[in-house]
């Protein structure tokens, strides 16, 4: 089954119209290719075949509305499968991007590990902000923040989880209740493997 990738991008609460936002994201499209899928309420989705060019795109929307130091759009992503019924486009993944979007503060490209997984890392680096979530899903998410290699760093200190080597933003790490100066890990799968690499390490008790 073919991996597409879900853009879901919205300018909520903003004075970026939802109509100049699809508009510039149609443009892009012409670019990078894939299609518009649908306006949703404040909100642009996008299809796109490659992670690649779903991130490129999305980093694009950032850069284009942002004015003054003051960000205007933040925008969600996941890849995965998708269903094409009736000239419309449908699936779990799409879902998931909405999602997403939801915790992607303004300023903000927010993946999931697929995405991530799928993306080229040339231009392009992902720093781990911790599980979160997703309204109607339950299961925790492990998200990223993406942004490009020549990007000056994002806000916030950073630490390298010592299982994946990702980079963790340290206010949002994943971390291990009662050792003290737990590693910071970007999900609980890093944690429990760095655990049972560690047995020696063990929580305080009644922590």
């Amino acid at each position: 089954m073919n991996q597409h990738t879900f853009v879901f991008a919205d300018a909520y609460g903003t004075k970026v119209h939802t109509a100049d936002l699809a508009k510039h994201l149609r443009q892009a499209l012409t670019i990078y290719g894939g299609e518009y899928v649908d306006t949703v309420g404040d909100a642009v989705m996008l299809r796109l075949a490659r992670a690649t060019d779903a991130v490129a795109v999305s980093l694009d929307a950032i850069d284009a509305f942002t004015r003054h130091g003051h960000p205007a759009v933040r925008v969600g992503l996941d890849t995965g499968s998708g269903v094409l019924n009736a000239g419309r486009w449908s699936g779990p993944a799409a879902l998931v991007a909405a999602r997403v979007a939801e915790h992607a503060q303004r300023g903000q490209v927010l993946a999931t590990s697929s995405t991530r997984q799928a993306t080229d890392r040339g231009q392009i680096d992902f720093i781990g902000i911790g599980e979160h979530v997703l309204h109607d899903t339950g299961a925790p998410t492990t998200l990223y923040r993406a942004q490009r290699v020549t990007d000056v760093g994002p806000p916030g200190r950073l630490d390298i989880d010592p299982v994946c080597h990702l980079a963790v933003d340290a206010t949002q790490a994943v971390r291990i209740p009662g050792i003290d100066a737990s590693p910071a890990f970007c999900s609980q799968a890093c944690a429990a493997t760095w655990s049972a690499r560690h047995p020696h390490v063990a929580p305080r008790s009644g922590a």
